[in-house]
């Protein structure tokens, strides 16, 4: 079967390219290359990143003095009078870095 002629009139002209642009632009949904993509987590086992998440107790489950040793653990600097939000969002960024090991922004 023969190709489609592309249209004589300029606006359909300029609709079907259109139409082909759209058609070429993927979404971030598309582009995405690490979806559903096992990764090797730091506890050596391969898995998917919200799998790695789930190997750490929420912060809500945890007291201040719980989450500054599990910091402390793995390394990570934290004063000794922070607050409890200080605490949360040091320990919510050390989970998101060992589950996803590249930068989310780039």
């Amino acid at each position: 079967m023969a190709p489609k002629r592309p249209p004589h009139d300029p606006r359909q002209q300029r609709s079907c390219k259109t139409k082909l642009a759209l058609e070429k632009v993927k979404s971030c949904h598309q582009t995405a290359d690490t979806i559903g993509v096992p990764k090797v987590n730091p506890f050596g086992k391969r898995s998917y990143s919200h799998v790695a998440a789930q190997t750490f107790p929420a912060v809500a489950m945890l007291n201040s003095m719980k989450i500054r040793s599990i910091l402390q653990e793995q390394g990570t600097h934290v004063k000794s009078g922070a607050s409890r939000a200080t605490l949360a969002r040091k320990y919510k960024s050390m989970v998101d870095q060992s589950t996803y090991p590249e930068a989310k922004r780039s």
